[in-house]
């Protein structure tokens, strides 16, 4: 894996300045904080509903509020809903969602304070973009001193995009320039730029890839961020907090939606954490590891030597090291203890020399304030910090050892980058340890501050470590952050959307139990989507899919194909068990 020249060599955080889009009473991007903004899932033709909600989703944090606008019906009356809001007294500015209907762009820019258009299908006819519909849209948003956001995502590229650059981040981001250069031509500058995917990984790359490519242009465009389609539940909001968090630590983003398949004022909260946990950085002193200048690409695992007949190293997936028997790949024990053979553990070294020494699936484990001793294991850890990183480097030259690094985010990285600069392909395993009893919390921190780690594969293995946590929690949580990076799965990947005004069922209860069904199956992945309009280009890397298609009923795909037409939500599982059961998925 080769990750973008831009994020090489970061090793501190410092903020990308970017220029600024006014959107309403409200600025996005420059030195401004990053804000915080969600969507509505009400019907836009419903004036007071949509109120009440706007008002909730502003009053839990939001600075922005987005409604979709299908048709020219629902983008007019976004005008009473804005008006109905002033009256009200919130002032949070509203944005139109915009897919397919240009129509409905043009009239939504004459009442609202941003439209957003997605570059897939805002503008394609006959295979062609029709750059006349974006001019004008651009002329209307001129003159009405109107935003736009250019929304690209990666389940909805044109054909014309993916016939010449595949389904890549490549294309996500050159579907994205060629209406960043007509709004250069037409000297538009009141943009903000997102490109999404339901993949963190994805994400990060065509995020990167894409500020490359405005710098060739000189453009500065501010960044929205947001993983689509992320799910509900703790899979959710890891998987929205690795990717989110990756991208704002390379210092780029300046506005973030968390999209859970939950209530949209669910989302305040998690990215409230995910921004925290970004704002400690801007204080913290760069790592005391001098780097010289470093002209490699970073390494990924195929260039770790493998270990201990491959449990460790080399191109096998990262392991978990955790304190709940038969869930990890390691069992780490601080006592003397009864073991079976099934397991690996790691043994504190005092303790491991006393007892287990015999046990050839045993290992001692030096930590980073203890002193290591040469041992006689096929396999020893050491810890590393930045302390003790120089000493340790040149004194655990043994190749069984494999380095368990602790410190923060960049901290970690400068470590891994000096191992590679030396050339010293000896495996690590990122180690987290944090004393908090809230579990949604940790698990936050914890993506945020190492889940970027695991999206540039820069590490064998994670050990993540709370005395206030339930331990067979914190082994699902490795697990969790693991399978949100894209580099191990070990159950059902569900791709969920959050739902909109476009949504044909309940389908927060429906997504619930369908990963009731279905969460055992770990070689899938699952869609479920709200609407046939956005849902089948969006799950299109999905196994299978269930997708709204009128109200009650739902259209079930496999592999991006429809199989099965307007089942009513009643009956959709059943049929969905029997589909996947019948093509010979099913365990």
């Amino acid at each position: 894996m080769t990750i973008n020249n831009f994020s090489k060599n970061i090793t501190k955080y410092k903020r990308r300045t970017s220029s600024v889009c006014k959107v309403g009473t409200l600025e996005i991007g420059g030195e401004n904080d990053i804000i915080i903004q969600s969507m509505a899932n009400t019907d836009t033709k419903d004036t007071e509903g949509s109120v009440l909600q706007a008002i909730s989703i502003s009053n839990a944090g939001a600075k922005l509020v987005r409604f979709t606008a299908q048709g020219i019906t629902q983008a007019s009356n976004l005008g009473n809903i804005k008006k109905e809001l002033i009256n009200r007294n919130c002032h949070t500015p509203i944005v139109a969602d915009i897919h397919y209907n240009a129509n409905a762009a043009f009239t939504s820019a004459k009442l609202v304070d941003k439209v957003r258009i997605n570059p897939g299908n805002f503008a394609e006819k006959d295979n062609q973009f029709d750059h006349t519909k974006f001019r004008k849209l651009i002329h209307i948003c001129n003159d009405k001193k109107t935003a736009i956001r250019i929304g690209t995502n990666h389940g909805s590229l044109s054909p014309r995009i993916i016939d010449k650059y595949g389904d890549t981040a490549k294309g996500m981001v050159e579907a994205t320039m060629e209406y960043l250069k007509i709004a250069k031509e037409e000297n538009f500058t009141n943009l903000v730029i997102s490109l999404k995917s339901s993949s963190s990984f994805r994400v990060v790359k065509a995020v990167r890839l894409l500020v490359e490519r405005m710098n060739e242009e000189q453009m500065n465009f501010p960044l929205h961020l947001g993983v689509t389609e992320a799910g509900n539940g703790k899979e959710g909001r890891i998987k929205s907090s690795v990717g989110i968090s990756t991208i704002l630590l390379d210092g780029l983003g300046d506005t973030i939606r968390v999209s859970l398949t939950e209530k949209p004022e669910a989302e305040i909260p998690i990215a409230e954490s995910i921004i925290s946990n970004i704002k400690k950085y801007e204080k913290t002193s760069p790592s005391k590891i001098e780097l010289d200048e470093i002209k490699f690409d970073f390494c990924s695992f195929d260039k770790y030597q493998s270990l201990n007949k491959g449990i460790i190293g080399g191109d096998i997936k990262p392991i978990v090291v955790g304190e709940y028997p038969n869930k990890s790949d390691f069992l780490y024990i601080n006592e003397n203890s009864r073991i079976n053979k099934s397991e690996n553990y790691i043994v504190d070294y005092q303790i491991w020399n006393k007892h287990y020494q015999k046990h050839d699936n045993c290992y001692p484990y030096f930590s980073d304030k203890e002193q290591y001793y040469p041992s006689n294991s096929s396999l020893s850890f050491i810890g590393l910090n930045e302390d003790n990183f120089s000493h340790r480097i040149t004194t655990c030259k043994d190749d069984s050892v494999v380095f368990v690094l602790e410190g923060n985010y960049f901290q970690l990285r400068t470590m891994i980058l000096k191992l590679i600069e030396l050339d010293i392909h000896k495996p690590t395993i990122i180690k987290y340890s944090e004393c908090n009893s809230d579990i949604e919390s940790f698990e936050i921190n914890c993506s945020c501050n190492i889940g970027g780690i695991f999206v540039d594969k820069l590490s064998n293995g994670i050990w993540i470590s709370n005395s206030e946590i339930n331990k067979k929690d914190i082994t699902e949580l490795s697990f969790n952050i693991l399978q949100a990076a894209g580099v191990r799965r070990t159950k059902t990947e569900f791709i969920s959307c959050p739902g909109c005004g476009r949504t044909q069922y309940n389908l927060e209860e429906i997504t619930n139990k369908v990963k009731k069904e279905f969460s055992h199956l770990n070689h899938l992945k699952i869609a479920v989507m709200g609407c046939i309009v956005n849902g089948p280009g969006e799950m299109g890397d999905a196994d299978y899919g269930y997708v709204g298609s009128k109200p009650n009923y739902v259209c079930l795909y496999k592999e991006g194909k429809m199989v099965k037409k307007d089942i009513h939500s009643d009956n959709a599982i059943a049929e969905l068990k029997k589909l996947i059961i019948d093509c010979g998925d099913w365990i």
